[in-house]
């Protein structure tokens, strides 16, 4: 090992806040993997020096680079505390053959990758998988199919960290079945090794993440996960999942101590302290439910009586703008609304001011009762925390995409006088919300950039010409109890 590699190894693991250490490791490059259908994979073999006979290897594919950058991060820090591990370049990227067409040959790919690895003389037979972003996703492809000598898997996102224009376009349709390939959620997850996850409250893929621990806990997986403060691949969070990689890759590939604390840990927003359960969400989580009042209100008490609706129009051409949010990339996290809010295609509904702390953890949920002019419209609905100085900051969020396709259905009823009951499924947070501060409720026709637009047409996203205003009524009288419920722990 050049003295080069040594001190940037040692300034990478100090970036990721793991304990400095220069484990010699050596590195056999494009290491060609053959396909089913004939196209080589190629990947770069990190072994730790003077390491005989077969060891684990820990699988991370990506379609970002075999060297430079991906491999400090990914995969060095490993190598130099003993693992062996395998960087491939997914197919189509970086020398490896093949055309690039996201989500669709993860499966396939991954599973001949492994199958191969595993005969290789260096393999002891088992493999984990590690990585963030799409190399999360390309776990999720493998997992639930491979045979149990898959023993782990990390950090596991489903997603893309950019749009894929073509594909989107050809296939944007509800139910589309080109995009079942990348969807786990049909997987038997009884077949799922143990799996170490970590994300952010911020991360746009944390409410999946969330689903995934609940759905594999349901199936006697042992799994844990980690929710941190922070945005999709921001730098607190690189730093958690290499710890967590580390001490979950040594109790499951090294017979190491297992992970400590509880299976679940969040981070409790606006109160700087951590909170630790055995289940996701939290069953002990009492649920507050907050009542869409006239005058723009938000309270406790639900109407008695008959109330008018209130109303606002949405404009394709003049879409209501993302503020904040989870997202892939910087500005996102929290902001303030007060921007938005003045809109007249947003409508506002404020609590008072709180008597004491209230700490929300759990999934947000919100009832809306709207009857919309165009069958195709959008519901979107925020929870925000106004402070006493004014300032509304962004909480959780969710939107319903009202089509005729897939109304009515679990989440949309149709009242006996055409009002549709529209169940809105914010993201999931851990959130304090101060004395003194208000809870507020947002409900619009949509968040522009971060949610395509509704054009109010049943013409695919990508080639529609027209684009129609939608007048919207938000019913909150007797008969149409529009709510807010909030999952509330003491």
């Amino acid at each position: 090992m050049t003295l080069i590699r040594r001190l940037v190894g040692l300034a990478a693991d100090t970036a990721l806040g793991l304990p400095l250490r220069a484990g010699r490791y050596d590195i056999e490059p494009d290491v060609a993997v053959p396909m089913p259908d004939g196209v080589s994979l190629l990947g770069n073999l990190y072994r730790p020096a003077g390491r005989r006979g077969p060891l684990p290897v820990v699988l991370v594919r990506l379609p970002y680079g075999r060297s430079g950058m991906p491999g400090q991060l990914f995969a060095a820090p490993l190598a130099r505390r003993g693992f062996q591990v395998f960087l491939q370049a997914t197919r189509g990227t970086f020398g490896s053959g093949g055309h690039f067409r996201p989500f669709t040959t993860e499966r396939e790919d991954g599973l001949a990758t492994v199958a191969w690895l595993r005969e290789q003389p260096w393999c002891d037979g088992r493999v984990a998988m590690t990585g963030l972003s799409y190399f999360g996703h390309t776990q999720w492809a493998v997992a639930p199919y491979v045979d149990p000598p898959l023993q782990a898997v990390d950090v596991a996102v489903a997603g893309a960290p950019v749009p894929f224009w073509r594909d989107f376009v050809a296939h944007s349709g509800p139910g589309d079945d080109f995009w079942s390939v990348a969807d786990h959620g049909r997987a038997d997850f009884h077949r799922m090794p143990p799996v170490n996850m970590v994300t952010g409250w911020w991360d746009v893929f944390a409410a999946g993440q969330l689903a995934d621990y609940s759905a594999l806990r349901a199936a006697g997986v042992p799994a844990r996960i980690v929710v941190g403060p922070w945005l999709h691949g921001e730098a607190g969070e690189l730093r958690a999942i290499a710890r967590s990689d580390v001490e979950f890759l040594r109790h499951t590939l090294s017979n190491g101590p297992a992970p400590s604390g509880a299976p679940v840990r969040v981070f409790l927003q606006q109160a700087d302290t951590w909170l630790e359960f055995d289940h996701w969400p939290p069953p002990h989580a009492q649920q507050l439910v907050q009542h869409v009042r006239a005058g723009g209100a938000l309270s406790v008490d639900a109407e008695d009586g008959d109330v008018a609706p209130s109303r606002f129009t949405y404009d394709p051409a003049d879409p209501t703008p993302t503020v904040g949010g989870p997202l892939l990339q910087r500005p996102g996290k929290q902001a303030d609304n007060r921007s938005v809010e003045d809109r007249a295609d947003v409508l506002v509904f404020t609590g008072p001011p709180l008597p004491s702390d209230l700490d929300v953890v759990g999934q947000v949920r919100a009832r809306v009762h709207v009857r919309s002019e165009l069958e195709h419209a959008d519901v979107f609905v925020r929870l925000c925390d106004v402070d006493p100085t004014g300032a509304s900051r962004n909480v959780v969020d969710g939107i319903r995409r009202l089509d005729p396709r897939t109304v009515p259905a679990d989440d949309v009823e149709v009242c006996d006088d055409g009002v549709l009951a529209v169940d809105v499924e914010l993201y999931p947070t851990a959130y304090r919300v101060r004395a003194g501060h208000r809870l507020r409720l947002q409900v619009s026709g949509g968040a522009f950039p971060r949610y395509a637009r509704s054009l109010g047409t049943a013409e695919p996203f990508g080639t529609a010409t027209e684009g129609r205003s939608c007048r919207f009524e938000v019913h909150h009288d007797a008969a149409h109890p529009s709510r807010l419920v909030l999952p509330v722990v003491r």
